[in-house]
């Protein structure tokens, strides 16, 4: 295929490629800084935002070179849109799209009798009972008051739903800070109620270890991104995390409980 990337898409890759590393940059311009008085930490600081740099480069290069050689048919659409010279419109349509997809499959899910809910395979029933339950809470000003509105099995689904999705996006650290935090004090039994007793266990251990008060989170309110870095720093929220991606996906447990309670959906 004609090598027709869009270098700016390219560029712009790399640059947030260099952002995701932040802590990296951070470390690096406060050793540049203290090699006012010692060139060695000028030295090691330069270095340090160097391999940043030429890590960025190549993970950009690696994407670049996907693009432009996968034959996978589920990239095509992507793959087409990124390589046409239009590309800026063709993303913001795709993503307009995507948006309307999206809303147009929740009304669906919605509308949904239990019968025909039943008949679906367990990956889109999840996604079905999942837009239901989200949609009932979301229709409450106040979360936590739409979080009261839903039925016992509907908290299960919701919080430890909410718990996964937090943690694969940004980990533990970032289920506290966030509004998602109001379900912690529930998780640890919603997890034994569907099966899931290794992640009880690992949350248990977690929150018991570090002497966390899951019923007062107020010390995880952040207003800016370096709060949220300070925040990683209270607790070994890395091993944590790790442990959670190497353990089965609550996913899988979520399906069958959902499956076993469909009537409460």
């Amino acid at each position: 295929m004609k090598d027709n990337y869009p270098a700016k898409l390219f560029w712009i890759g790399v640059l947030l490629n260099i952002i995701r590393k932040f802590i990296f940059v951070v470390a690096s311009i406060v050793l540049m800084v203290m090699g006012i008085w010692n060139a060695v930490y000028l030295y090691i600081g330069l270095a340090i935002l160097g391999l940043v740099i030429i890590i960025s480069l190549i993970q950009q290069l690696k994407y670049r070179n996907i693009m432009l050689q996968s034959e996978d048919p589920n990239l095509a659409e992507f793959q087409k849109a990124v390589l046409d010279e239009n590309w800026q419109s063709n993303i913001m349509n795709m993503i307009e799209k995507t948006i309307r997809e999206t809303q147009e499959k929740e009304e669906f899910y919605l509308q949904m009798s239990q019968d025909d809910m039943n008949k679906l395979p367990d990956d889109e029933l999840l996604k079905a009972v999942l837009a239901r339950t989200e949609h009932k809470v979301d229709s409450f000003e106040n979360p936590e008051d739409g979080f009261r509105s839903l039925n016992d099995s509907q908290r299960v689904l919701y919080s430890v739903n909410y718990l996964e999705t937090e943690v694969n996006n940004g980990g533990l650290c970032q289920f506290f800070v966030n509004s998602s935090r109001m379900v912690a004090p529930y998780i640890s039994e919603y997890m034994s109620i569907i099966g899931a007793d290794d992640h009880q266990k690992l949350y248990d251990d977690f929150v018991s270890k570090n002497n966390i008060d899951l019923t007062d989170l107020s010390s995880f309110d952040i207003d800016d991104v370096d709060e949220f870095e300070d925040q990683n720093k209270r607790y070994p929220f890395e091993e944590y995390d790790n442990a959670f991606y190497e353990m089965e996906p609550l996913e899988t447990y979520l399906k069958k409980y959902v499956k076993d309670n469909l009537k409460d959906f």
